[in-house]
Parts: structure tokens; sequence; C-alpha cells
């Protein structure tokens, strides 16, 4: 790889990591530095890099909030907001694709939650809600039965059609206990 490449792939893993929060040690300097990131009296570049950073954990929680509409309408914009922060600063994303990132709300919300005051009490619903919201969202993404052979058919027809019939559940199922 010619050096030219070199230093631009290290300052675009530098550039990523930086602005998901998790830049290495020692990196600043690059910032400070470097040729390509420059900052001005008025907006230092760690203020330039600041604007990414909000940005992008900004649209992270947009996600979120498309992801868990019902949860978001319960607990309102603000209290979303907040749960959707704390979640994405205690659990990153790891993966290129936005759909994994609810994936640990419902459980991020159930170990944050304030001690219950009896089985079913209120504080389990935002975990509950957001479990079943997350459910959905699994579903949707499934595999279902519509591409099976005899999808199309009655079931009655099917029965009689064969008498050693295995029924399963598709893909798209899901079982959820909720406290609440």
């Amino acid at each position: 790889m010619p050096p030219a490449e070199t230093e631009l792939c290290r300052l675009q893993y530098w550039l990523q990591h930086r602005i998901v929060g998790d830049a290495a040690p020692g990196w600043d300097a690059l910032a400070d530095h470097g040729p390509v990131l420059r900052g001005s009296t008025a907006f230092p570049t760690r203020e330039r890099l600041a604007v990414y950073a909000r940005s992008y954990t900004l649209r992270l929680i947009e996600c979120l909030c498309e992801e868990f509409p019902v949860l978001r309408l319960l607990v309102g914009d603000q209290v979303f907001e907040l749960f959707a922060g704390a979640y994405i600063g205690a659990q990153p994303p790891r993966s290129f694709s936005l759909y994994g990132l609810g994936a640990g709300f419902a459980d991020f919300l159930a170990a944050t939650r304030p001690a219950a005051a009896g089985p079913a009490s209120l504080e389990a619903i935002p975990a509950s809600l957001a479990r079943l919201e997350r459910a959905m969202a699994e579903a949707q993404r499934a595999a279902g039965t519509e591409t099976l052979p005899g999808a199309d058919l009655p079931i009655a027809t099917l029965l009689q059609l064969s008498s050693d019939l295995r029924l399963r559940l598709p893909g798209s199922t899901r079982l959820l206990q909720a406290e609440f």
C-alpha cells in the first residue's frame, strides 16, 4: 500500500474511533497537529470533532426512537432520550448494521431500573414494553410461512393430504413473558 493510502487509512480509522467515542490514547496529537484536521481560535479541532460525535449519538437515538415508538410515547421524548443516550453510552453499537442497535435495550432498561416496590411494579413497564417492541421488529424480519410449500392451502386441506403432517412454529414467532 502506498504511504499516502496508509496515512489516509490511519486518519480514517482514528476519525471513526474519535467520533464513536473510543479513540485510543495519544491520538489527540493527530487532531491538534495533523495536516488534515485544523481548528481555529474560535472553533478548535476538538470542538469540531465533538460536533460529529454528538451528531452520531443523536442519530443513534433517532434510530432507537423509530424502533421503540410506543415506549417513547409512554415515557415522553425527554425520558426516552435519556434512556437511549445512557444505553448507547453503556453499549455502543459494534455492528455495521443499525438493526442490532436495539437488541439489548430491554435488558439495559431492566438492569438499570429503580428497585421494584413489588412483583408487578410500574418500574417494569419500560423494559417489558421495549421487549415487546423488539420482538415485533425481529418477527417482521424473520422468515414466515409464506415461502413454504402449501402455505396458501387451508389447514383442513393439508390435514387431508397427509396423515403424518408435522406442525412447527415459523421463525417469526416470538414468545414473551412480561413482568407487568
